[in-house]
């Protein structure tokens, strides 16, 4: 009887290492297997749980992270002015791009707003709504593009800055261009997946 409760508590927690634990015709076999098992699953727990802790930790920081970076997306970044004029001079477009996105932001939010007030008005969680979750997630996607293209654009106007400096060392004038079409591009990525949405 011991013995059978020993087999299906080794069977119920240890699924597939149970071969060991029910193929042996020792009993005393089958404790020592369970039993080893046991502790090493004992000594991987706190380690686990720290590891999980950590883990969960840099999710969180690296959430804080983005929603910073989406929220100077749309209402600022850093040393807007100098970058903005930076790119009507270098690549009109881009700024254009840039406009546009944070204006259907703003059209966005104001929808999904309206969306909330009437989920309310109905008592439904607008958290719990399958639409009202993906359409947010999309207003964060479009922000996510801003993000990319900013970066990328202060890429570009540092490299410029560089080249202006020693604008005979053709390394400069390389990161300059490069980091030039590499924000137009993010650029034009953004508005596919901008002309995407909106569709």
């Amino acid at each position: 009887m011991i013995t059978a409760a020993k087999n299906l508590f080794c069977i119920s927690l240890f699924g597939v290492a149970v071969v060991g634990c029910t193929t042996s015709s020792n009993p005393s076999n089958l404790t020592h297997k369970c039993e080893v098992l046991r502790q090493e699953i004992a000594v991987q727990s706190p380690v686990d749980t720290r590891t999980q802790d950590v883990a969960r930790k840099r999710r969180m920081a690296a959430v804080e992270d983005a929603k910073a970076l989406r929220t100077k997306g749309e209402n600022g970044w850093d040393n807007e002015d100098v970058l903005r004029d930076f790119a009507l001079r270098e690549s009109p477009s881009l700024w254009q791009t840039i406009q546009a996105i944070r204006a259907e932001v703003a059209v966005r939010r104001k929808k999904l707003a309206r969306l909330r007030v009437d989920l309310q008005e109905f008592n439904r969680k607008p958290e719990s709504d399958k639409d009202y979750r993906r359409w947010d997630s999309e207003i964060d996607s479009l922000l996510d593009s801003l993000v990319a293209v900013f970066s990328k654009l202060e890429e570009a106007y540092i490299a410029a800055k560089k080249f202006e400096l020693l604008p005979s060392i053709a390394s400069n004038r390389d990161a300059m261009k490069r980091a030039l079409e590499e924000s137009v591009k993010e650029a034009d990525n953004a508005t596919k997946r901008y002309r995407e949405m909106t569709k």
